[in-house]
Protein backbone atom coordinates (compact mmCIF):
# COMPACT_ATOMS: atom_id res chain seq x y z
CA UNK A 1 0.00 0.00 0.00
CA UNK A 2 2.83 2.41 0.61
CA UNK A 3 3.87 2.10 -3.17
CA UNK A 4 0.17 2.93 -4.34
CA UNK A 5 0.31 5.90 -2.12
CA UNK A 6 2.92 7.48 -3.35
CA UNK A 7 0.95 8.45 -6.14
CA UNK A 8 -1.35 11.72 -6.08
CA UNK A 9 -3.07 13.74 -8.29
CA UNK A 10 0.03 15.83 -8.37
CA UNK A 11 2.40 13.17 -8.73
CA UNK A 12 0.40 10.83 -10.98
CA UNK A 13 3.95 9.53 -12.78
CA UNK A 14 6.92 8.48 -10.60
CA UNK A 15 10.24 6.59 -11.13
CA UNK A 16 11.56 4.06 -8.87
CA UNK A 17 13.79 6.13 -7.49
CA UNK A 18 10.90 8.79 -6.43
CA UNK A 19 8.75 5.76 -5.27
CA UNK A 20 11.90 4.66 -2.72
CA UNK A 21 11.82 8.55 -1.84
CA UNK A 22 8.34 8.86 -0.79
CA UNK A 23 7.97 5.15 0.63
CA UNK A 24 11.48 5.10 2.70
CA UNK A 25 11.57 1.31 1.38
CA UNK A 26 14.75 -0.05 0.00
CA UNK A 27 15.97 0.49 -3.41
CA UNK A 28 15.36 -3.87 -4.15
CA UNK A 29 12.06 -3.99 -2.06
CA UNK A 30 11.14 -0.63 -4.14
CA UNK A 31 12.25 -2.56 -7.13
CA UNK A 32 10.27 -6.03 -6.63
CA UNK A 33 7.27 -4.50 -5.30
CA UNK A 34 6.69 -2.57 -8.04
CA UNK A 35 6.88 -5.44 -10.84
CA UNK A 36 4.56 -7.55 -8.65
CA UNK A 37 2.04 -4.64 -8.75
CA UNK A 38 2.94 -3.94 -12.02
CA UNK A 39 1.84 -7.84 -13.03
CA UNK A 40 -1.00 -7.79 -10.56
CA UNK A 41 -2.03 -4.33 -12.91
CA UNK A 42 -1.99 -2.21 -10.11
CA UNK A 43 0.62 -0.30 -11.65
CA UNK A 44 1.63 -0.11 -15.09
CA UNK A 45 4.77 1.13 -17.20
CA UNK A 46 5.20 4.49 -19.14
CA UNK A 47 6.55 4.74 -22.59
CA UNK A 48 9.67 6.49 -20.42
CA UNK A 49 9.58 3.21 -18.31
CA UNK A 50 8.18 5.36 -15.27
CA UNK A 51 4.96 4.15 -13.42
CA UNK A 52 1.77 4.78 -13.00
CA UNK A 53 -1.29 3.29 -11.70
CA UNK A 54 -2.64 0.84 -13.75
CA UNK A 55 -5.51 -0.60 -15.15
CA UNK A 56 -6.90 -2.74 -12.18
CA UNK A 57 -6.73 -0.28 -9.74
CA UNK A 58 -8.37 2.11 -12.49
CA UNK A 59 -11.42 -0.43 -12.76
CA UNK A 60 -11.91 -1.37 -9.62
CA UNK A 61 -12.12 2.52 -8.58
CA UNK A 62 -15.29 2.44 -10.66
CA UNK A 63 -16.65 0.06 -8.32
CA UNK A 64 -19.52 1.01 -6.11
CA UNK A 65 -21.81 -0.89 -4.04
CA UNK A 66 -25.42 -0.85 -3.63
CA UNK A 67 -26.97 1.74 -0.99
CA UNK A 68 -22.97 2.36 -0.59
CA UNK A 69 -22.49 6.09 0.82
CA UNK A 70 -19.33 8.12 0.83
CA UNK A 71 -16.96 7.72 3.54
CA UNK A 72 -16.90 10.63 5.84
CA UNK A 73 -13.56 11.65 6.65
CA UNK A 74 -13.62 10.17 10.22
CA UNK A 75 -14.80 6.73 8.55
CA UNK A 76 -11.77 7.05 6.18
CA UNK A 77 -9.34 7.75 9.41
CA UNK A 78 -10.80 4.72 11.10
CA UNK A 79 -10.16 2.56 8.05
CA UNK A 80 -6.57 4.04 7.84
CA UNK A 81 -6.09 3.10 11.15
CA UNK A 82 -7.08 -0.23 11.22
CA UNK A 83 -5.07 -0.10 7.66
CA UNK A 84 -2.14 0.24 10.04
CA UNK A 85 -2.61 -2.11 13.14
CA UNK A 86 -3.37 -5.03 10.19
CA UNK A 87 0.06 -4.05 8.57
CA UNK A 88 1.59 -3.77 11.82
CA UNK A 89 0.27 -7.41 12.90
CA UNK A 90 1.60 -8.86 9.64
CA UNK A 91 4.76 -7.19 10.19
CA UNK A 92 5.10 -8.97 13.90
CA UNK A 93 3.82 -12.57 12.39
CA UNK A 94 6.58 -12.35 9.32
CA UNK A 95 9.29 -11.34 11.80
CA UNK A 96 7.79 -14.47 14.11
CA UNK A 97 7.57 -16.62 10.94
CA UNK A 98 10.80 -15.63 9.24
CA UNK A 99 13.13 -14.63 11.72
CA UNK A 100 16.42 -12.24 10.34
Amino acid sequence: MAILSAFSQDHPVLGLADIRRRTGLSSSTTHRLAGELTEWGALARTSDMRYRIGPTLRRLSTVTLPDSAPLSVTDQREQSTSGSDHNAAIGRLRDKNFPA
